[in-house]
């Protein structure tokens, strides 16, 4: 049975019922928090102390929910009480915690894995077949764009501690440029924006790499702003090809990837789908694969929290 740890907005929004349905047997959620008197909560959930989840020997996995900066103890608890570990993104802020994590799950033969669900939705394997595919015609620019608007004070993102949103923007900036072909060892990261003319853009990253035997130039951008902006996109002097909301697509919504050359647009709609149930189960089926062990993927994990290490900010957790 999954259990979760932390009450987080996107856990009641979008990956309870999901819980719900992969625990068949039954229909009630266990979510160890702080808070298990005076919040408000579904009645199919059951809030409990920490402890009293982790203690809890029908529970054999974990879904970590809380704020960011908490994910690296939470994940080191349920992997010290004997549980499978399904984290949301990042995994955690440093290449010290993500070795920790990832010694301690092989030592005790568990197995953690990070939930970062666009790659699952279908829509981004056709992206990324046609950028493969594609025959670009020269130099080639990659671009990742994510930005939100300003989050309230409130919201654990604002505070200290948890990387801002250089680590729940970033990371999927970074991901996207990697799975493209940049190496993200070689990506030099900075704060703001490349070029200075946006008050929006809290991070941004440049690199080099090669797609289709062409170099290419990749850059991401990210912030917390006054504006919404999410996409990548892939062009040449003669041809752009972008996929738009790519990193938070809603279930019930279309995905759209757009092809413009010579002042032609060209749109291709990939049906609905639930990146985060595609994710759930990919991670689930993985981390009870036999001799599953430690961070899955932890090589690109690493290398992707390495870059961004310094631009997250140390501070106090809280969930």
């Amino acid at each position: 049975m999954i259990g979760a740890l932390g009450y987080s907005e996107y856990l009641q929004r979008r990956t309870l019922p999901l819980l719900r349905a992969l625990n068949h047997a039954s229909s009630h959620v266990w979510v160890g928090t702080t808070h298990t008197t005076g919040t408000e909560h579904h009645p199919d959930v059951e809030l409990v102390p920490r402890s009293a989840l982790l203690g809890n020997d029908a529970i054999d996995c974990v879904y970590i929910s809380s704020a960011t900066g908490q994910h690296f103890d939470d994940c080191r608890a349920a992997l010290d009480a004997g549980k499978k570990v399904l984290v949301e993104k990042p995994v955690c802020l440093t290449t010290a915690e993500l070795d920790v994590l990832h010694t301690t799950a092989r030592d005790n033969g568990l197995a953690v894995f990070e939930c970062l669900s666009y790659p699952y939705h279908p829509a981004w394997e056709i992206y990324h077949r046609r950028i493969r595919a594609h025959q670009w015609d020269g130099p080639v620019c990659v671009t990742a764009t994510f930005c939100i608007p300003t989050r309230p004070h409130t919201d654990f993102r604002m505070r200290p501690g948890h990387g801002g949103s250089h680590a729940d923007l970033g990371t999927y900036c970074l991901d996207a440029l990697h799975r493209l072909g940049a190496g993200v060892d070689g990506l030099l990261l900075q704060p703001g924006s490349l070029t200075g003319a946006s008050t929006d853009i809290e991070g941004s990253a440049v690199g080099c790499g090669e797609i289709g035997g062409m170099p290419a130039t990749y850059t991401a951008e990210w912030g917390f702003g006054d504006r919404y902006a999410n996409r990548v996109t892939v062009s040449d002097e003669s041809t752009a090809i972008e996929i738009d909301r790519v990193f938070s697509l809603p279930p019930d919504h279309n995905a759209q990837i757009r092809a413009r050359r010579a002042e032609k647009t060209v749109t291709t709609l990939v049906p609905a789908e639930n990146a985060t149930q595609l994710c759930l189960s990919a991670g689930l089926a993985r981390i009870s694969a036999q001799g599953a062990s430690g961070v899955l993927g932890a090589n690109s994990i690493r290398r992707r929290v390495a870059a961004l290490e310094s631009m997250n900010r140390a501070g106090a957790t809280d969930d």
